[in-house]
């Protein structure tokens, strides 16, 4: 037996034969052509295919249909599939070499870039380019077709396409030796419920067709060929898993506590009204993020109206529990056709999230209104993304004070005190977080930008994602001031993000004294295991020898052994 640890990209156990999937290089030459037409002709019914089967890929992940926009717009773009037909006619050559001409030199432009946005389109380009030329070519390059839900995939790379397929045939688990976690692909991944582990190095090489594999994408083990002794141990693991969501469905105590009786509350993060089953499903206590954007870049600029019905529906349906509206997250690499079009050298730092808001006022003031109005069906609560200061944080105040007003003048029922929070995003916010305290009534620390703004690394940049880590000493050092200002207030904090569902870091959290977690749904059956196994004084004794360490491997060692149930010492 041969173990391999890699990064747990999706939770679950998966059990199964091996498959590896072959993907020779395809070699496209140029070749000079009689009949341009055809050439015209073929390309656009490639991309007319394709087109189509990215229209049946949007059943696939309803939350992220923005990838396939960014898909589509390829498809129609003038500077990749126009200037192909402009080189077919030029040059007189056939429509895949056109075609590798444009892509070629827009890859090259995309890798000089220092724009994160362009960076993560180089996968996309690359995926809409292959797949044309194989419709093109009429190539088969890959196996997958072989796949069942008996079979574990084997990648060196995986794309959104892939994803499609082995949702279609109903693959339970993939690994990969490359890949992110915090890519948009992976996070797809998590939504279709496929079990997963990446970075594994040439992985597709180490494994062969055939060899039963074992991943555990709870923490990102992989078993090749495994004794008899690990099969039944991982049968048994996958066994409580599906008990305990049976257990959820039929009415027990979803009640999550440490060993020693501290309660954690655990909400759901979700991106439109079709996930709320999963917070009855998973035993969450609510929705500690809705994403609203999703319903703008999934469905365009929706009216006062439109936006007020599916708030007020996702509030009938949870009844009492709580569901938290963060406001239009747009800006960065989440874009919609149906947004101004603008280019900027630095999205990450540019016009997002609540400056998007600001400047689009009208824009802004609708959701306003449309939560104002929801939010005397249930109970709502109204969450700002990525303040930066209290400036912005009093104008938000502002507006939300004239909408009132403005409802009242046309006698139109809101709710007057919903409670009003902020994403801590950036370092400004968390550094000086007692200057907001008295201005905001609860608090989310988005941990994915915050570590990525803290450290300065884009977690999406494969080659320096290695740095990304949520246990650097300065993230531990902001997380523990952050809990304890806010606490001392008597206000709420919640921790929000990868790190929130990440089990692995769960006794940190807990020692920090966070006690509040909002995740995605499919993540919270790991963090409650793992959570009922500890001892909250022992998380904290743990985090007192995590914060005088000076490395990163220093503190990962330390809570490696910790999960590992080996005792510390006072």
């Amino acid at each position: 037996m041969i173990i391999k640890k890699g990064a747990a990209i999706s939770n679950g156990i998966a059990i199964g034969k091996a498959l590896v999937v072959c993907r020779d290089k395809i070699s496209v030459k140029g070749y000079k052509v009689q009949d341009i037409n055809t050439e015209i002709e073929k390309l656009h019914t490639a991309v007319s295919h394709t087109s189509k089967l990215l229209d049946q890929m949007q059943l696939l992940s309803k939350t992220y249909k923005e990838l396939y926009e960014v898909y589509k717009l390829l498809l129609t773009d003038e500077s990749f599939i126009g200037k192909a037909v402009s080189i077919i006619k030029e040059e007189k050559v056939n429509a895949e070499y056109a075609l590798k001409k444009v892509t070629d030199n827009l890859m090259n432009k995309l890798s000089l870039s220092d724009n994160e946005y362009f960076q993560a389109r180089m996968h996309d380009i690359k995926d809409i380019y292959m797949r044309l030329v194989r419709d093109m070519s009429n190539i088969v390059v890959e196996n997958l077709e072989d796949a069942d839900e008996n079979t574990i995939l084997i990648f060196n790379d995986f794309t959104v396409s892939d994803i499609d397929a082995m949702v279609k045939r109903k693959v339970k688990g993939f690994i990969s030796s490359i890949g992110n976690k915090m890519s948009h692909k992976s996070i797809i991944v998590r939504e279709s419920g496929i079990t997963a582990v990446s970075n594994i190095k040439n992985i597709d090489t180490v494994i062969k067709t055939g060899d039963t594999i074992i991943v555990d994408g709870f923490l990102g083990y992989v078993s090749i060929n495994p004794d008899e002794t690990t099969i039944k141990k991982y049968k048994k693991k996958k066994e409580d898993y599906e008990n305990f969501l049976y257990s959820i469905n039929n009415g027990n105590d979803s009640t999550c506590k440490t060993m020693d009786g501290s309660v954690v509350s655990l909400y759901a993060n979700i991106n439109s009204n079709d996930e709320l089953t999963h917070i009855n499903v998973h035993g969450l206590q609510g929705v500690g993020l809705y994403r609203t954007e999703f319903l703008y870049i999934n469905n365009g600029l929706l009216s006062e109206d439109e936006q007020y019905n599916i708030y007020k529906s996702a509030l009938l349906s949870l009844g009492d529990k709580p569901l938290t509206i963060r406001t239009f997250d747009l800006g960065g690499d989440k874009i919609s056709k149906f947004m101004p079009n603008s280019v900027e050298e630095n999205p990450a730092l540019g016009l997002r999230a609540i400056r998007y808001s600001m400047k689009y006022r009208d824009f802004f003031s609708t959701q306003i209104r449309a939560v104002l109005r929801a939010g005397i069906s249930g109970n709502i609560k109204l969450l700002l993304p990525m303040i930066s200061s209290v400036d912005e944080l009093l104008e938000v105040k502002s507006i939300i004070e004239s909408e009132k007003k403005r409802l009242q003048k046309m006698n139109i029922p809101y709710r007057d005190n919903i409670p009003l929070g902020i994403m801590i995003e950036v370092p400004s916010t968390a550094i000086a977080i007692e200057r907001f305290i008295k201005y905001a009534d609860f608090f989310s620390i988005g941990t994915n930008d915050l570590i990525q703004y803290m450290i300065g690394v884009d977690r999406n940049n494969e080659d320096v994602s290695s740095l990304y880590s949520p246990v650097h000493p300065a993230i531990l050092y902001v997380l523990k001031n952050i809990r304890e200002k806010v606490y001392e207030s008597g206000k709420e904090v919640s921790i929000c993000g990868e790190l929130a569902g990440d089990g692995r870091y769960a006794a940190v959290l807990i020692g920090l004294g966070y006690r509040s977690f909002s995740m995605n749904p499919r993540s919270s059956y790991m963090m409650r295991k793992m959570l009922s196994s500890y001892n909250a004084a022992d998380c904290k004794r743990l985090v007192n020898i995590l914060l005088s360490c000076d490395t990163i491997d220093e503190i990962e060692s330390l809570i490696t052994d910790f999960n590992s149930k080996q005792i510390l010492s006072d």
